[in-house]
């Protein structure tokens, strides 16, 4: 095996990894914000996000980011892309423990983040990953009992009970998407078919949830696909599983 590739399918609209996907921000205001590389929220340039629509920030979530001193960028779905210090921090007065302050900064900034009170309770905690004298927390969105594939990323910058930077490729709505219109055998049928390969097989299907600005969360199977090795003439060695170097996901709704 010496590479993977993800799928995503649920019924109509078809998503592929692209680089930047409906989060990639496109509007900045005062000095540009250098991007972010998060999980779910970068997809590869080889591929093509053909979600569509666009949600503006708030005028609350505008006043909010210039009163806190900040570089900003917008992401499509009218979330920060990026909040970062120009001096001072963006929150204090945080607990110490980096989660714990992530999650206060949260509660009392859903404001600016364009969250709900839902959206926020929603946030799955993913990693705490030290970095230098602080740590990045890093937290998916779920949709209903859906996790984000595409999208739904939030990393907040803390240290010493203090929030420094802010990325993000969240949705506003968080609401549990409709159930996807084919099944999880269509699912894998269709992706095998989209990989246009004799040799791929089926690693894995998931039930996930990808976010678009004009439609709300839609429900997807996530189909991971792997190459099968050619016939060894001695018995091969167990198959290394890599990640594909441009992986494609195909939404349809």
């Amino acid at each position: 095996m010496t590479g993977t590739t993800a799928l995503l399918l649920a019924a109509g609209l078809v998503l592929t990894a692209a680089g930047g996907g409906q989060a990639a921000p496109r509007e900045q205001t005062r000095t540009q914000a250098p991007p972010d590389h998060l999980p779910g929220d970068r997809h590869d340039t080889k591929a093509k996000d053909n979600r569509k629509g666009r949600v503006a920030a708030s005028d609350r979530q505008r006043d909010r980011a210039a009163a806190l001193g900040a570089r900003v960028r917008w992401t499509d779905f009218g979330t920060p892309a990026t909040l970062t210090s120009t001096g001072k921090p963006l929150a204090t007065g945080l607990p110490a423990d980096p989660a714990a302050a992530a999650r206060a900064y949260v509660a009392a900034n859903r404001d600016v983040l364009g969250l709900t009170a839902e959206g926020a309770a929603a946030l799955e905690l993913l990693t705490v990953a030290p970095m230098g004298q602080g740590a990045a927390v890093l937290f998916r969105q779920r949709f209903g009992d859906l996790p984000a594939a595409v999208d739904g990323m939030l990393s907040i910058g803390v240290r010493d009970g203090a929030v420094w930077h802010v990325s993000s490729s969240l949705a506003r709505d968080a609401g549990t998407p409709a159930p996807a219109t084919i099944n999880a055998e269509q699912a894998r049928k269709a992706a095998v078919a989209d990989a246009g390969r004799s040799d791929a097989h089926v690693v894995r299907t998931s039930l996930v949830a990808v976010p678009t600005a004009d439609r709300g969360p839609r429900a997807a199977w996530e189909v991971v696909l792997g190459r099968t090795p050619p016939a060894r003439t001695r018995p091969p060695t167990p198959p290394t599983w890599t990640p594909a170097t441009a992986p494609c996901w195909s939404v349809r709704t």
